[in-house]
């Protein structure tokens, strides 16, 4: 009976540290995981910095009037004044 006994806690415990042996190989490949996506992460967290930034910019309408000016649109009641140099003409 005591053997009985001793075989059956030797099956539970050999079964049992399979299962913590595949439990913590899975938690290490998860870990892992984890690892590689917060290494993407960083770039794009700095890039949505940096986008929030401009976004809150162009919100704030004075980079966007900026913008408009430098493509070469005027506000109302501007006047827009084009200056060529002379090199661009073509002596005729």
């Amino acid at each position: 009976m005591r053997t009985l006994l001793l075989c059956a806690i030797f099956i539970a415990i050999a079964f049992l540290s399979l299962q913590s042996y595949r439990l913590i190989k899975q938690y290490r490949g998860t870990q892992r995981e984890y690892d590689e996506i917060i290494k993407k992460m960083a770039p794009l967290a700095t890039e949505n910095v940096a986008l929030q930034a401009n976004l809150k910019a162009l919100e704030s309408g004075w980079r966007a009037e900026r913008e408009l000016h430098n493509a070469g649109y005027a506000a109302p009641g501007e006047k827009i004044l084009i200056i060529i140099p002379r090199d661009n003409f073509k002596n005729n």
